[in-house]
């Protein structure tokens, strides 16, 4: 209060407390003039104190009397006006504390006058409240005095006064007891006292308790004697007091200050010897009373009957000593428990009963004190077990209830006097009826059915409030009527807030962890709850109640062990009962309401059960509910009753009732899901029956009452996505438990499908919505769930493997996406394990969704599989092996996203399974154009390894080594490569497919040794050694060549071809970037096996000649018609391939340790498909063996052993395909073949000669290639061992076709053949002209020129004579023959010329031979050009050669060359076959102009090199011109006789041969023999044709002589003149001699000739005959007659 309120308030006082005296001073003013003058003083005194400030009047009347003393000099004069004034007075002065301690005495005093005197009773009863609780003096006998007032008026006969004086009494005695509160509390901190026990006992106080609790002590003494019916000690004024009146201050005390008896000792032992004992005698009439009693067992009396009144109050009293004093009453609280109990025993009035479980109802709602119960009474040893027999009697009281018959006969009696007995046995009065009219709207007349009879019910009171409805009727003196169905109400409430009592207890656990976070009401759906009705979900405000007895200062029980153990035990021991009890409530209610109570102390006792790991007392109650739950089977309507099977189904009646039991099983769930462990089982089943029996209520033939709507139906699905929404706050233990039990009933539902039924949809669909809630703790059950899941992939009943498979591919990506941080890599890798084990089912449908998982993995979490893509890929690669073309493409999409976005993300190790994938999609069967797209895949990653190259080399790991390297072997069985490969995979950690698949596994590579062909004769050689050694970069690429060369042995042709040119494409365009060792991976692990294999199938297929299986629409051309064919052109690509990269990395091979091995194998290769003659194989080696050809190596590597090798092998393989036999030699070889091997003959057909030529054409033409290898090394056996090639290859007969089509006159191998020899000549003539000439038989090329000159000679002979091998041969062939023989002497004249080679003797002896052949022949060659052709090289070799013969030093002795040039001329000029029958004059003037040259040859070679001629040849030139010159002057008829036609009309020639002769005699003149030999010759012939002149002139007449005679005789003439000259000055000598009587023989004829009548012939003998003149004289005088004539 504030200064100014205070202030006002003392005036006020001052105010009225003298007016109360001005009243009383003006009554008293005649009768008691001293009570006047007393009361004025005071008056005037106040008027006084009114002058001071406030705080001082209250002090000033405090200590000063003046003011109070008159008002007790009033009130002694008794008179009623005086005291009601006075008492006024004093009450506004007590009431302010105004009133001198000293003074309290006498005002007591006066207000017992008063009483005594019954005067104003009421204003002193209110003066004593002011008096003990506005001034804080009155206490020892001041208050036990006005205690006895308050005793006395209590007594009094009216009821106000009475009643007040009760009230006032019970103030009192509470504001005692609060001071001693206030008392003890500020001493609280002072020294503890002790009192002895004899202190305790006496009848005073104890001493060393304060005032106050001196005061309290003595007086709650009191009332307990008095209550008892003993004298007081200390209230001695007091004679008696009712008993209801005593226990119920007793009881005001005991619930207002429980504190003050368990903290003093002195009231705590009190209330331990005053009050329990005098409870336990009060109780006795009531124990000892039951209804079955007869009178005389009463004793004619009434006093031992109960009484109601005092019943109430001693069990109110009961429940407060329980509530509050159990720890320090622990064996009278057992008493009185059990005392309880017995009231509860159904012999007792139900009145008395029905206060008992009030009483229990009152000490239910106390979760502590229930603890209390069980801890100081069931759990020991020797104690009553007082909570279970709470519950017990409880239980059978419930029982009764519903069943009343039970008991009827064990109620009898009658009732006492003034008293009817009700028929429940309730005693009732007139006064004292209790209807229940005021609560009919509170009461269920049907709110149980059990047994066919209703059980009216009121409405449950409140959870954890005890409305003890009887317990409040104090003011009834006797039992009223219990209302109907009241004492079942409220024994039904009591069970279930006992059991929301012990659902409440706090048991603690010891794993922080275990617990979950607490469910707040946020965490579930508002719309669980029905509409107007309250949710059965337990709130967490239920959850947080107060314990009310918190406030008494007891200590909690024990330990944390000791509250797991109490609570259990009260499980225990009340588990049966509450059980029953639950069960026969919840199976008879017919209220919402009701069963929604029920529904949570089920749902109550489930949770503490778990919490207390009580699992098989919490499978008792679930089991329980879940019956409850459990649809209602009931025939179809219209069966009937038969033995016959009916195979309709059984329909299920879904009530309100079991509903709401199902929506409690699911808040079980939801709210105590934690400790439900093993029991989770039976709660999902019966949910699963629900969820199953609404999918089937849509049945046309079920009444609409038991027809839910859909609108239940999915509330309840809501309620199910709750349940595994809240599974998140589930602890670890306990989301097992829920999923290892969802995982039993897939387990269940698989045995289901295997026994053909239809699987239930219900656990996949919740263990996939509880896992995706708890992500964050996958690794807890992911293993558990994948087990089961996977089992359930692998069903034979479909829809089970959708469901699980949907299931099991839903959550990956989510788990995926939960754990893709660093700190859940391995929960990551896990995951994907998992996913991928599904590839071990094989399983179409299952692999669908596996690969639709990993779409959504690779498009959101592509970019964070790091080390994890292997198990990605093995998911798709396994994929390849499933029989459904739908999943292969569904597959090989995935392949194609991965390798076009993530190809850079995926980790370099991976790489290689990565193109292990691609292959298997290329191995794939389902689906051509995925195989052949695969291998263009693996082109692309080929692109991606050589750009990245780099990052590679740096990111590899260092002991990164391929796993096929290790695996595949070089040579051994099938089976063990298999099996290597097998182990080499496993060991990189690829998860190998077990499913059943339809595509070809990958041909062998590496067939058994004893099925090698004659391509691979021998093992191939091991290089594990070296795999060690092999760049981590380079295991990629060996990797890719590896998985390529798979797909070319694939049984499908295209795939074959695709991979081929793949692979070897990929090793053309990146094979530089290789290191050396890694190329003996490549060759020995790659490419020699590859071959080695795709011969061996070729040679299979040749054996068993199956054929291809053409389609429908398809046609297949003849060239592939077959699969030999189709195999054939694999060896093709793959020979062709291998040679390419020897071509392309030769430099790189040579220098690799094996590659002479290699080296030899590809040409043996090559060789043997060569040899065999198939046509296309055969082109296909020889191309290969090009490719070689074409490659260069840099001299640091140069090699020419391999060339040497390689010219072996080109020398072989022409000589063999030259000496294939015919047709008809092939089939036979192929029949006899086949006979052998046991086979049918092959239906190849042989070469024929149009592919014969094209094969050694293009062998020929390779050998410019070869050349240019051996140019260092090629040596004159190397043109011996050609020369033998080109005469096999040429001795080869052409077909027509090819002749037919030549435009060059040679066939292309002619070409290709004298291609070859002009390279050799071009080589030659550089070799001579390059190399010094020291001397012939130092001249390295000499040997190489005759050799290649010997090959050029013989070819030549193609132009005069054929090949046995091509004859009979047709006019085309013949010209093609001619025209190569011409070219290559075309070739021998340029070699001649530039090779310088007419030095030496022997090859000039050979090319004269050889020209000798065409020339002798001259008109029999099969072209005119060719002798003509032979003849021109004649006449440009021969002067170079007799030129060079004749530097030499001496002349050499063999003389062969000038006999063969002369025969040449010899045969030429006089050649042994006729001409041609007619020859224009342009042939012949032509041919006797070749005739000339060669007259001319003789005359420049021979004749004017007389000194370098011997004798013999000069003689025999000179024959031969003699010869010649004589044709002319052979007549006709000459001519016909010796039948050589020759002679005719060769005038020039004639003539030439005379020039010859002539020149020579002229020439030689001097020269010895050849001169005169020559001039005779010379002389003859004239004197011969002188002589023919003169005869055919006397015989013509007058006809003229042919003009060339007449031109021969003229020469003749211009000879001997020109002779004549020509003597005369030669010296004398005996040759001249003779010459000289030759021509004077000839001067007769001359002289005859004068008169011819030929002018010319005249004249030339005119002037022959003046020459003559020198021999007119004689020889002496010769000179100067001779100089004479000619001046002449």
């Amino acid at each position: 209060m504030s200064s100014g309120g205070k202030l006002s308030a003392v005036s006020q006082l001052i105010n009225l407390v003298q007016g109360d005296l001005r009243t009383l001073s003006s009554e008293a003013r005649r009768k008691h003039p001293a009570v006047k003058e007393s009361v004025e003083r005071a008056i005037l005194k106040l008027r006084h104190y009114s002058t001071l400030p406030g705080s001082e009047i209250i002090k000033a009347l405090q200590e000063s009397d003046d003011v109070v003393h008159p008002l007790l000099y009033a009130c002694e004069t008794k008179n009623p006006r005086f005291i009601q004034l006075a008492i006024s007075s004093l009450q506004r002065l007590i009431s302010q504390n105004a009133v001198p301690e000293s003074h309290i005495s006498n005002i007591i005093s006066l207000l017992w006058t008063v009483t005594s005197m019954s005067l104003d009773e009421l204003r002193v009863l209110q003066t004593i409240v002011l008096l003990f609780t506005a001034t804080p003096h009155v206490h020892g006998q001041q208050l036990a005095k006005v205690l006895a007032i308050c005793f006395h008026l209590h007594n009094s006969k009216d009821p106000a006064t009475s009643n007040t004086a009760i009230a006032t009494m019970r103030q009192l005695v509470t504001s005692l007891f609060e001071r001693m509160a206030e008392e003890e509390q500020a001493a609280a901190s002072g020294k503890s006292r002790r009192t002895s026990t004899a202190q305790l006992s006496s009848r005073k106080s104890p001493v060393n308790l304060p005032p106050c609790a001196q005061d309290a002590y003595l007086v709650f003494q009191d009332i307990c004697q008095l209550t008892n019916g003993d004298p007081p000690y200390w209230l001695s004024d007091v004679p008696e007091i009712s008993r209801t009146l005593g226990l119920e201050l007793l009881e005001t005390l005991l619930s207002a200050h429980p504190e003050i008896f368990l903290r003093i000792p002195e009231f705590s032992f009190m209330l331990k010897e005053r009050v329990c004992p005098l409870v336990i005698r009060l109780f006795s009439p009531s124990i000892k009373y039951n209804l079955t009693m007869s009178p005389s067992a009463l004793g004619g009396g009434v006093a031992d009957k109960p009484s109601f009144p005092v019943c109430l109050r001693l069990l109110r009293i009961v429940g407060v000593l329980i509530k509050y004093f159990y720890v320090l009453l622990v064996t009278e609280c057992e008493i009185f428990l059990s005392l309880l109990v017995k009231f509860l025993e159904i012999d007792k009035p139900i009145w008395q009963r029905v206060l008992a479980v009030e009483v229990l109802h009152q000490l239910a709602v106390q979760p502590r004190l229930l603890r209390s119960f069980c801890y100081f009474y069931d759990l020991q040893e020797q104690s009553t077990k007082v909570f279970a027999d709470i519950i017990c009697s409880l239980h059978f009281f419930i029982q009764n209830q519903l069943q009343p018959n039970m008991s009827a006969s064990l109620v009898a009696g009658n009732s006492s006097a003034g008293s009817q007995q009700s028929p429940d046995g309730s005693v009732m009065s007139d006064n004292s009826t209790i209807s229940a009219s005021n609560q009919s709207s509170n009461i269920y007349r049907e709110g149980f059915l059990f047994g066919g009879t209703s059980h009216a019910v009121l409405v449950l009171s409140p959870v954890g409030t005890a409305r003890g409805m009887l317990l409040q009727m104090l003011d009834k003196a006797d039992a009223p009527q219990v209302a109907e169905g009241y004492a079942l109400s409220e024994a039904v409430s009591c069970l279930l807030d006992t059991v929301h009592s012990v659902g409440l207890s706090p048991v603690v656990d010891s794993n922080p962890s275990r617990l979950p976070a607490s469910i707040s009401e946020e965490n579930i759906s508002s719309e669980e709850a029905e509409d107007g009705q309250s949710s059965l979900l337990v709130r967490s405000d239920t959850l947080s109640v107060q314990d009310t007895s918190s406030d008494c200062g007891v200590t909690v029980i024990g330990t944390e062990a000791d509250s797991d153990r109490v609570v259990s035990e009260m499980v225990k021991v009340s588990c049966k009962d509450i059980l029953g009890s639950l069960s026969l409530l919840l199976d008879a209610s017919q209220v919402t309401s009701i069963t929604e109570a029920v529904l949570r102390a089920f749902h109550t006792l489930v949770g503490v059960c778990g919490r207390v790991e009580l699992d098989s007392v919490m499978q008792s109650f679930l089991a329980s509910l879940c019956r409850a739950a459990q649809p209602v089977e009931q025939s179809p309507a219209g069966a009937q009753q038969s033995s016959v099977t009916d195979d309709r189904p059984q329909l299920s009646k879904v009530t309100a009732k079991k509903l709401q039991c199902t929506k409690c099983l699911l808040s079980i769930a939801l709210v105590h899901g934690q400790f439900l462990r093993d029991s989770w089982l039976i709660v999902l089943q019966s949910y699963q029956t629900m969820f199953t029996t609404l999918g089937l209520q849509l049945q046309s033939n079920v009444a609409p009452d038991d027809l839910l709507s859909q609108s239940e139906g999915s509330h309840l699905a809501l309620l199910l996505q709750q349940l595994a929404q809240n599974s998140r706050l589930l602890t670890d233990k306990a989301l097992m438990d829920l999923l290892s039990s969802t995982c039993k009933m897939v387990q269940a539902t698989e045995k289901l499908a295997s026994s053909g039924r239809e699987p239930v949809a219900f656990p996949c669909q919740l263990l996939v919505l509880c896992c995706k809630v708890n992500m964050h703790r996958l690794d807890l059950f992911w293993k558990l769930i994948v087990d089961h899941l996977l089992a359930a992939c692998a069903s034979s009943h479909p829809s089970l493997r959708e469901l699980s498979s949907k299931a099991l591919t839903a959550l990956t990506p989510l788990a995926l996406s939960s754990h893709s941080d660093p700190d859940g890599r391995e929960m990551f890798h896990e995951v994907l394990l998992s996913l991928s084990s599904m590839s071990s089912i094989g399983k179409a449908d299952v692999c669908h969704h596996q690969l639709s998982c990993v779409f959504q993995i690779l498009q959101s979490l592509g970019d964070q599989l790091s080390d994890d893509w292997l198990l990605i890929l093995n998911i798709i690669g396994a994929s390849a092996q499933i029989d459904q073309s739908a999943v292969v493409q569904l597959g090989f999409e995935a392949l194609q996203l991965v390798v076009a976005d993530f190809l850079a993300l995926i980790p370099l190790v991976c790489l290689t399974p990565c193109l292990d994938v691609a292959s298997k999609f290329g191995l794939q069967t389902q689906d051509l154009n995925i195989s052949l797209t695969a291998v263009g895949l693996l082109w692309n990653m080929s692109d991606f390894l050589c750009h990245h190259q780099s990052t590679i080399e740096v990111g590899l790991p260092q002991d990164f080594v391929c796993p096929w390297l290790i695996a595949a072997p070089t040579s051994s069985s099938s089976a063990s490569a298999s099996s290597s490969r097998s182990t080499a995979v496993a060991s990189q950690g690829e998860t190998t497919s077990q499913c059943s698949i339809v595509t070809a596994e990958p041909r062998d590579l590496h067939p058994p040794a004893s099925r090698r062909t004659s391509v691979m004769s021998t093992e191939l050689p091991s290089v594990d050694d070296l795999v060690s050694e092999i760049p981590r970069y380079d295991c990629l690429w060996c990797s890719l060549f590896y998985v390529l060369s798979r797909l070319c042995v694939d049984e499908r042709p295209a795939v074959r071809k695709s991979a081929a040119q793949t692979l070897f494409s990929t090793i053309d365009a990146h094979g530089h970037l290789l290191a050396p060792v890694s190329w003996n991976v490549v060759l020995w692990k790659v490419l020699f096996p590859l071959l080695e294999c795709v011969q061996h199938t070729l040679d299979t297929v040749e054996q068993t000649r199956d054929k291809v299986q053409a389609d429908s629409i398809v046609v297949v051309h003849h060239s592939r018609n077959t699969k030999r064919k189709q195999w054939a052109e694999t060896q093709v690509l793959t020979l062709q391939g291998i040679s390419g990269v020897f071509s392309q990395n030769l430099e790189v091979l040579a220098v690799l340790t094996g590659f002479h091995r290699a080296w030899d194998l590809l040409l043996s290769a090559i060789h043997t498909c060569v040899s065999e003659g198939q046509g296309e194989l055969a082109t296909a080696a020889l191309r290969s063996l090009q490719q070689l050809l074409l490659t260069r190596l840099s001299p640091q590597v140069e090699q020419h052993d391999l060339w040497q090798q390689l010219w072996q092998v080109w020398r072989q393989l022409a000589l063999q395909c030259a000496q294939l036999p015919t047709a008809a030699n092939i089939g036979f070889r192929q029949s006899a073949a086949a006979a052998a091997a046991g086979t049918a003959p092959s239906s190849e057909q042989p070469v024929d000669r149009s592919n014969l030529q094209s094969l050694l054409c293009l062998h020929m033409q390779q050998f410019p290639l070869l050349r240019q290898h051996l140019q260092q090394s090629f040596k004159a056996a190397h043109i011996q061992q050609l020369r033998k090639v080109l005469d096999a290859v040429l001795g080869v007969p052409a077909d027509q076709v090819t002749l037919m089509t030549s435009n060059s006159g040679m066939t292309p191998l002619q070409d290709a053949t004298l291609e070859a020899v002009k390279i050799v000549s071009k080589e030659l003539e550089d070799v001579v002209k390059s190399e010094a000439v020291p001397s012939p038989s130092e001249n390295v090329a000499d040997s190489m020129l005759f050799a290649f000159f010997e090959l050029l000679l013989q070819m030549t002979s193609f132009a005069t004579s054929l090949p046995a091998s091509i004859l009979p041969a047709s006019k085309e062939q013949r010209q093609s023959c001619v025209s190569l023989g011409e070219a290559v002497w075309n070739v021998v004249r340029q070699l001649f010329v530039a090779s310088n080679s007419c030095g030496n003797p022997t090859i000039v002896l050979s090319v004269l031979k050889a020209l000798h052949i065409p020339l002798a022949c001259k008109y029999s060659c099969s072209s005119h050009t060719t002798w003509m052709l032979a003849l021109d090289i004649l006449l440009e070799t021969v002067p170079l050669s007799l030129a060079a013969l004749r530097r030499t030093e001496a002349v050499p002795s063999d003389v062969e060359i000038y006999s063969v040039l002369l025969q040449i001329c010899e045969d030429f000029l006089f050649p042994a076959s006729d001409p041609p029958g007619v020859l224009s004059a342009d042939d012949r003037i032509l041919y006797e102009e070749r005739d000339v040259q060669v007259v001319h040859v003789i005359r420049d070679e021979i004749l004017c090199h007389v000194d370098h001629c011997p004798p013999r040849i000069v003689s025999s030139a000179i024959d031969l011109l003699n010869r010649g010159s004589v044709l002319s002057q052979t007549s006709p008829l000459d001519v016909a006789a010796i039948g050589d036609f020759n002679l005719l009309g060769r005038e020039q020639v004639a003539r030439a041969c005379l020039e010859t002769l002539l020149n020579c005699s002229v020439l030689v003149q001097g020269k010895g023999r050849s001169a005169s030999v020559a001039l005779e010759s010379l002389v003859c012939r004239c004197c011969t044709v002188l002589e023919r002149f003169q005869q055919d002139e006397k015989l013509s007449g007058e006809c003229p002589l042919p003009r060339s005679q007449l031109a021969e005789t003229s020469f003749v003439l211009h000879a001997v003149a020109l002779m004549l000259q020509t003597m005369k000055d030669t010296p004398t000598s005996e040759q001249a001699a003779s010459m000289w009587q030759q021509l004077i023989h000839l001067y007769p004829s001359l002289v005859s000739c004068v008169t011819c009548n030929s002018s010319d012939v005249r004249a030339g003998v005119q002037k022959v005959l003046g020459e003559y003149a020198a021999l007119l004289t004689v020889p002496c005088q010769q000179s100067a007659p001779a100089t004479a004539t000619r001046d002449t």
